[in-house]
């Protein structure tokens, strides 16, 4: 059985478990991509007054190096309890770095955070 997609930030924190949950913010034109906790952004919007429709969210979003807008969000839900892997973990860190941080990082990020470790 699959799931309507949610028409807002709330649904997706409230009715869809969202706590749990991860929007991923991607940019074909250059290849980079972000991940954000549901909440996060949901608080973000809440403080900002935007409106949280899911299909009005790229609107705000923006690619902090080519300024290009991202093409629809997509949101992971992320599994923990069961022993399948998070979606922050699906990306396997190298030893010693943070594996949140690996994950959430963009390829230029990754090289920043390899030379850090070293």
């Amino acid at each position: 059985m699959s799931r309507r997609p949610p028409s807002t930030l709330h649904d997706l924190c409230e009715l869809y478990g969202g706590g749990h949950m991860l929007v991923r913010c991607s940019n074909p034109e250059c290849g980079r991509a972000r991940i954000f906790g549901v909440r996060d952004v949901r608080d973000h919007w809440r403080k900002k007054r935007w409106s949280d429709r899911w299909r009005e969210l790229p609107e705000h979003f923006r690619c902090a190096i080519c300024r290009s807008r991202p093409q629809p969000l997509q949101w992971i839900e992320q599994l923990g309890e069961d022993g399948a892997p998070r979606a922050e973990q699906a990306c396997i860190a190298p030893y010693g770095i943070n594996p949140l941080a690996w994950a959430l990082a963009a390829p230029d990020d990754r090289r920043r955070l390899i030379k850090a470790r070293r």
